[in-house]
């Protein structure tokens, strides 16, 4: 995504990008893209007791059940459409 912003003018600090997006520099705590790595768990508690506050029942949802259009999330995961565009480091995880 950097190249492509690049290629429209946006400007980069070549030392940032570097150290926090490829984590080049072994004296900061950032480190490179790896799609093997393991997952990141991002789930603290704050957001899980949002989990059980009623949501609005979108197209993308995978729970069939709601009451007048809503539903409890219950850390359902989110649908992928089939036809989705996605980073191609996916496919290899």
């Amino acid at each position: 995504m950097i190249d492509e912003t690049k290629k429209l003018g946006l400007r980069f600090k070549t030392q940032t990008i570097n150290e926090i997006v490829l984590g080049k520099n072994p004296d900061k705590h950032y480190v490179s893209p790896d799609p093997k790595a393991p997952k990141n768990k991002s789930m603290n508690l704050v957001w899980a007791i949002l989990e059980f506050l009623p949501r609005k029942r979108r197209e993308t949802t995978t729970r069939h059940f709601s009451i007048f259009g809503f539903y409890l999330p219950l850390f359902e995961r989110r649908k992928v459409p089939d036809n989705a565009n996605t980073h191609p480091t996916v496919s290899q995880r």
